[in-house]
């Protein structure tokens, strides 16, 4: 009777330590989800602070900028390239973003706060025309065909319109 009675407490003892153990894992898999996604934000503001500070540090691209979101067609062969380089350098990160999106280890918060952005810029007109010279995957086009046009909603985003008679873009 005793065996009985040792037998029945280890089960207990067993099963107990089977449900302790998954309430471990349940949280260790929450935390790691969690820094998963820390992680994954953290790569989004460095991809896009890495590009944007390459657009600040040169004066002349700000310029090309200007001048190829408005139209394109008009800089000359070695700036179309810098400029199709430069957005498809935006191309990649949010490829990159997208698929952290779509596996769950980006935020939609993250996502939403990132790809709207992204679409205005290849919404605006010389924004449209690169895109078809660009490589995005189909996921990202239905992304920025989806958002559709970006005028006014984005007034943050300087264009030549936005330029004052010094040349200087104005914020509004």
């Amino acid at each position: 009777m005793a065996w009985e009675i040792i037998g029945v407490v280890a089960e207990v003892i067993g099963a107990v330590a089977v449900v302790v153990t998954l309430i471990f894992l349940a949280v260790e898999v929450r935390r790691n989800r969690h820094a998963t996604q820390a992680a994954s934000a953290d790569a989004q503001a460095s991809g896009i602070n890495s590009l944007n500070s390459v657009l600040v540090s040169d004066p002349g691209l700000v310029d090309l900028w200007l001048a190829g979101l408005a139209d394109p067609t008009q800089l000359d062969a070695q700036s179309r390239m810098r400029l199709a380089m430069h957005l498809q350098s935006y191309v990649n990160h949010y490829i990159a973003l997208r698929r952290h999106y779509d596996a769950g280890s980006l935020a939609e918060g993250n996502w939403d706060f990132g790809w709207q952005p992204f679409c205005a810029l290849l919404n605006t007109p010389g924004g449209r025309i690169m895109a078809k010279e660009l490589a995005i995957p189909p996921e990202l086009i239905a992304d920025i065909v989806a958002y559709g046009d970006a005028n006014g909603e984005y007034s943050w985003m300087p264009t030549p319109a936005k330029a004052d008679d010094t040349g200087q873009s104005r914020l509004n």
